[in-house]
């Protein structure tokens, strides 16, 4: 059995597709079975078609090339700061040990000294406990800190700093070099 066709399906099916329906055409597919049938057709290709375009759009070739290139630059850049940055919180890292070291090194005059600003003692008492364990941290800071200061005098806090230093410099020598 032979589906009946229309000779203005065709007609029906492009007015559909541009959107420009005159009245005896659009009175046809409202009468015409098979024309009503191509009209919902066309409309459902329409909307798929519109769907499918909004969804994959190819994009620009010069545009994606222009991406790739960037995110290429963007990588390099980052794999160039890493050296930068190890360093930077190396510094950090000496910064902090450096101001416990000077702190250690230094302690009797600190602790006179927030003694004065308190209006108390050098010899901070904290009770029966807390001042013996105080007590005993203080001597056990006072002679360690008097051993690097007083038995070698302060170059050898100095000589220490500056071969930690060189070996610092060193390494991140060797870091911004081997990249090449």
């Amino acid at each position: 059995m032979k589906p009946h066709e229309c000779e203005n399906e065709s007609r029906v099916i492009e007015a559909v597709r541009s959107g420009r329906w005159d009245a005896d055409l659009r009175r046809h597919a409202a009468l015409c079975q098979s024309c009503a049938d191509a009209a919902l057709a066309a409309r459902v290709l329409n909307e798929m078609r519109a769907f499918d375009d909004a969804e994959h759009r190819i994009r620009d070739a010069g545009f994606v090339w222009w991406k790739a290139q960037l995110l290429a630059k963007q990588a390099a850049g980052e794999r160039a700061t890493q050296p930068i940055n190890f360093v930077e919180r190396l510094a950090c890292l000496c910064v902090v040990l450096s101001v416990a070291a000077a702190c250690f090194w230094q302690w009797p005059v600190i602790r006179a000294w927030l003694g004065a600003l308190a209006g108390k003692p050098a010899s901070l008492h904290f009770g029966s406990f807390w001042g013996q364990v105080s007590g005993a941290f203080s001597a056990a800071i006072s002679s360690g800190a008097g051993a690097l200061t007083n038995a070698r005098g302060p170059g050898l806090l100095l000589a220490v700093s500056a071969v930690i230093f060189l070996g610092f410099v060193a390494f991140a020598a060797y870091f911004a070099l081997s990249e090449r």
